[in-house]
């Protein structure tokens, strides 16, 4: 008798139940919006100040389930949007786990304010999460995205990652046809060669809307990006060609005009990762090898 007393006294605890986050209605749901906890009701919330005339919103426009960490358990990944009262529109990505007591936060995914960096869609794939990214030109605005990226988030070291080599890059319409494509791709080429970095980068999105995913076309765009003064641009595009189905030498151009990018930012070990990716895929490429050795230099501590 006093053994099993003991063995009872000794047993753990019943581990408590873990919410099912597939029942929670997300649509009437207490979120944080720029500090503030907030109730939605029915997806919406929304309040008008008389005495300013500031108002706020929070929209829910969708809710995926996937197992990020592995457990067995769903994650739920929730966006929303949130509207200050002037014309930005900010919405993210909020990743829940589980909890005893209900949802509670795991992790964030960054979204932006319409065509600076909102968030076009997003779904989920076995362990991850793929974002669609808006994006608008230097010469556009917020109001009107010019391309789309596709970014893969996983879940790593404690929080939600983008795994860098599965980027991807679209426009916005398609219609499809290979030989105005082709035609886009030489005159997007001579614009830049003219030092019309602006008019080819126009001219070679109208080509990739005809032959979406291209590597050979995204490469010729990134470059033309890097010398129209684009950077940010202008890494996504090279990033999307490495990572789209294409010869080794053009997925070695794009390196290379990437460790020239990463080179110019002072980021020379990001450089020297570049040149030598390059290399693998174009060895005994003078200029890539050139480019290497001062970036090794500069690297050095």
């Amino acid at each position: 008798m006093l053994t099993l007393l003991i063995l009872v006294l000794l047993a753990p605890p019943a581990a408590a139940k873990k919410v099912d986050l597939h029942q929670v209605d997300w649509a009437n749901q207490a979120y944080d919006a720029e500090g503030t906890r907030v109730a939605l009701t029915n997806g919406n919330w929304e309040t008008f100040h008389e005495d300013d005339g500031f108002g706020e919103s929070l929209d829910l426009f969708g809710v995926k389930y996937v197992d990020l960490d592995g457990d067995g358990t769903d994650e739920a990944i929730v966006g929303l949007t949130y509207w200050g009262g002037g014309t930005g529109k900010f919405d993210s990505l909020t990743v829940f786990r589980a909890g005893a007591a209900g949802p509670e936060v795991m992790g964030r995914i960054p979204g932006g304010d319409r065509a600076d960096g909102g968030l076009a869609e997003f779904s989920v794939e076995r362990g991850a999460v793929r974002v669609g990214r808006m994006h608008a030109l230097p010469t556009g605005g917020a109001c009107c995205p010019d391309f789309v990226t596709g970014e893969l988030w996983r879940w790593q070291g404690g929080k939600m990652v983008e795994v860098p080599d599965a980027v991807t890059f679209d426009t916005f319409s398609e219609d499809k046809d290979t030989k105005g494509a082709k035609a886009g791709l030489k005159a997007g080429r001579e614009a830049t060669k003219a030092g019309e970095a602006d008019a080819a980068v126009a001219t070679l999105l109208d080509a990739l809307a005809k032959k979406p995913g291209d590597a050979t076309i995204l490469g010729e765009l990134g470059f033309a990006m890097k010398k129209a003064g684009w950077t940010t641009e202008a890494r996504l595009a090279l990033r999307a060609a490495v990572n789209a189905n294409g010869p080794d030498k053009v997925k070695g151009a794009a390196l290379y005009n990437l460790g020239r990018l990463e080179l110019d930012a002072g980021d020379a070990a990001a450089a020297v990762a570049a040149f030598e990716r390059s290399l693998k895929l174009r060895p005994g490429n003078k200029p890539t090898e050139k480019a290497l050795q001062q970036a090794k230099a500069k690297a050095k501590p």
